[in-house]
């Protein structure tokens, strides 16, 4: 580079670097010196100033002042404009600086004006490489290697770029190149495991990462890629063997050993991972993620104590944890410790992710404890700071109504529709306010919105149908309604309201297996029992209504209608 040749730049900051001479030694040498008749000062030449602010850059650039750098190499170009090494380190600014555009750029002159150099290819094979541009990749990648074919890291990026551009046979044919020049390159061994694991070659990927572990088996790279292998293919056993293989090498490894613990655990073999995770405990007792994962073994275990115990201890081990509260909360909430529970969820920050469920917890809990008031304060403190959630919104209109409080558990449905406007459940609770309102035509306007968002909304469904047929209107849409949600959801108080439709529509006949199928499933329902006497009175089947008035009056003794009506009963 003709910048390297102004040394005399050098000597001048070494002579600007040394003591200043005495005034008598400067008179003496004044009068003796003559200077050289030749002598032609090289300060201003253009490859001198190319050289200074090539130096500038590059202390600039040290100090992370990327543009500055550039600015000071762009001047160094103008001095020097066909400086290959110039424009590569321009090139290298710009990646510094996330510029990818211009850093193509420039090592494009860098390759122009040093054509036989591979560095500028190997760079922009290397750039066209992270922008996934494959076939130009390719091309420089491979001049890279036509100029110097010692450069392995081209091998590894030209074989994953075959790969990528879907020529599989290429990519294999350069890894194996690469291995054949290097038969102990570990990078290219396991690159080439890759290439054959994404192209599908899983007998070939296996054999290699064999060969791998027969001359390293202390490379934990090898283990985990094959362990993966076997987990795509569906071989959970097989990726557990492997890891075990690795932790014969190391048995302290603790990410692999948790890995271990969560293969086992997707197949459900809890005990083996249990066994896994005291053995880390053991040997890592300041681990907590090993407490945690058996703390969660033993909730999905419903070993509710034991599960405790280990979620205190992985909570004294990261107090700042606040999943670990939110788990340990809802094991006191299962085994109905109220305020413990309440007490850790309430250690739960606002910034902290489970904010906004552990805010529903707290003031279910609260419900449970009959704390009804301070369920309500929780709420309304908090709900400001929450993300819009239907379910906290509809929790919160629950409580004004079983306050009685009507007006206030509509507002704050409405509040919640105001930010999320296309919730059916919210629409569907609004109704039911409605309707506790006495208000049913609002109550059918909010059911119809709830299943215009929602057509597999099955409480709006049958709510509908229900309502329908108890005023006996709408007996089409009633019965459809009801054959809708029954599809959806074969449950008790559907089979019901489809059976008490035909009632209505007089279809006795088809009413007569949906209402014993529903006074069957619902045993302890007066209303469901009541529907099915009345069937019963309408098909003359005098003594089995009898039976099942009676059944409903025991259910329910203040009837005064049903009493009335099974005394109006004749014999059979």
């Amino acid at each position: 580079m003709a910048v390297k040749s102004a040394i005399l730049l050098l000597m001048i900051a070494c002579l600007a670097g040394c003591p200043a001479p005495s005034a008598h030694s400067v008179r003496a040498e004044a009068a003796n010196h003559t200077a050289p008749p030749n002598y032609v000062s090289r300060i201003e030449e253009p490859e001198a100033k190319a050289f200074y602010y090539f130096s500038l850059a590059r202390l600039t650039a040290v100090d992370g002042d990327y543009p500055a750098a550039v600015a000071a190499l762009k001047q160094a170009l103008q001095y020097d404009p066909q400086s290959a090494y110039l424009h590569l380190f321009l090139a290298e600014l710009y990646l510094s600086m996330n510029e990818v555009q211009l850093a193509v750029r420039a090592a494009e002159d860098a390759s122009i004006y040093a054509p036989e150099d591979p560095q500028p290819q190997l760079l922009l094979g290397n750039l066209y490489f992270e922008q996934g541009q494959d076939i130009q990749a390719i091309e420089r990648l491979q001049k890279a290697i036509e100029l110097d074919v010692e450069q392995q890291e081209a091998y590894l990026r030209l074989g994953v770029a075959y790969a990528r551009s879907g020529d599989s046979e290429q990519a294999v044919n350069v890894l194996k190149q690469l291995l054949k020049r290097d038969p102990d390159s570990l990078l290219a061994g396991l690159t080439l495991a890759r290439v054959y694991r994404e192209i599908g070659l899983f007998s070939r990927a296996e054999d290699v990462y064999r060969d791998l572990l027969e001359r390293r088996p202390d490379l934990e790279s090898a283990y985990l890629e094959l362990a993966s292998l076997f987990q795509r293919q569906g071989e959970p056993e097989k990726a557990v063997a492997v890891l075990r293989e690795a932790l014969s090498q190391k048995p302290d490894n603790v990410p692999i050993r948790l890995r271990v613990v969560r293969l086992l655990v997707a197949t459900r073999d809890f005990q083996a991972a249990l066994e896994e995770l005291e053995l880390l405990i053991r040997q890592h007792p300041e681990a907590a993620e090993g407490y945690r994962l058996r703390g969660l073994i033993l909730m999905e275990q419903e070993q509710w104590e034991k599960a405790a115990d280990s979620l205190l201890k992985a909570l004294s081990l990261e107090p700042d944890s606040s999943q670990l509260r939110f788990y340990l909360g809802t094991v006191y909430e299962r085994q109905q410790k109220w305020q413990q529970a309440f007490q850790a969820f309430q250690g739960i920050e606002a910034d902290d992710e489970p904010y906004a469920d552990a805010t529903s917890h707290m003031a279910f809990l609260l419900h449970r404890m009959g704390r009804l008031e301070e369920a309500i304060s929780l709420l309304k403190t908090r709900l400001a700071k929450l993300p819009p959630r239907a379910e906290i919104y509809s929790f919160f209109s629950t409580l004004y109504q079983e306050q009685g409080d009507l007006e206030s558990a509509q507002a704050v449905l409405q509040q919640g529709l105001s930010k999320i406007p296309q919730s059916a459940d919210l629409h569907y609770h609004l109704g039911l306010v409605y309707e506790g309102a006495g208000k049913p035509g609002a109550a059918a306007i909010a059911m119809r919105k709830a299943i215009e968002l929602n057509d597999q909304h099955v409480e709006a469904l049958n709510y509908l149908a229900y309502s329908f047929a108890e005023q006996g209107i709408h007996l089409g849409e009633a019965l459809e309604f009801a054959q809708r949600a029954l599809a959806i959801n074969n449950a008790g108080h559907i089979l019901d309201t489809l059976g008490w439709v035909y009632y209505k529509l007089g279809r006795f006949s088809e009413a007569r297996p949906e209402l014993e199928a529903a006074a069957t499933l619902l045993t302890d329902d007066a209303v469901v029992q009541e529907h099915l006497g009345d069937l019963y009175q309408a098909l003359k089947l005098y003594e089995r209504a009898r039976r099942t008035y009676r059944k409903a009056l025991k259910l329910k003794p203040d009837n005064p209608a049903l009493e009335k009506k099974l005394k109006a009963l004749p014999h059979d």
